[in-house]
């Protein structure tokens, strides 16, 4: 999982919350991407 890639952090990692709060950006973008993949999918059906 590359850390830092949706928020431009110049320091590393230093508090956990915020290692935390790039996996959920993480899900969140996977979760949405899943969902705009189905509905496209469904949308070239009909």
């Amino acid at each position: 999982f590359p850390s830092g890639k949706w928020i431009n952090r110049t320091e590393p990692i230093a508090c956990p919350f915020s290692a935390n709060l790039d996996l959920l950006h993480f899900y969140l973008y996977n979760y949405l991407r899943t969902i705009l993949y189905r509905t496209s999918l469904e949308n070239a059906e009909i």
